[in-house]
């Protein structure tokens, strides 16, 4: 809710920076899955917590840049944008079910 209201504090026009940071995010916790280096649970909720703020930060940003635009087709752009955002986090979660378990299943071998 912080981030998805921030459009007038801060506004990001590079977009593609967004989901190179969480790409980041999700390569660093990954590793931290495989090889274990991150010392406290609280800077994996701190790595979590700003997770969720570049995604609303996304999220807001890509409906301000397309509200701005001019052009005839701005309410399918939304439309799109809409739906793109609903199948990704639905696709997030079927695909979060088998990589938990395979994760687990890792885990359980090395340990």
């Amino acid at each position: 809710m912080i981030s998805r209201s921030s459009v007038n504090i801060f506004r990001c026009y590079k977009l593609w920076i967004l989901p190179i940071l969480q790409m980041m995010n999700l390569i660093v916790l990954l590793l931290n899955v495989c090889f274990p280096y991150i010392p406290s649970i609280w800077i994996v909720l701190a790595i979590i917590l700003y997770e969720g703020l570049l995604g609303g930060c996304a999220y807001v940003n890509t409906f301000y840049k397309i509200s701005l635009e001019d052009h005839e087709d701005k309410e399918f752009a939304m439309g799109v944008a809409s739906l793109g955002d609903s199948i990704g986090i639905a696709l997030a979660g079927v695909v979060s079910l088998p990589v938990h378990d395979a994760l687990c299943q890792m885990q359980s071998f090395t340990s």
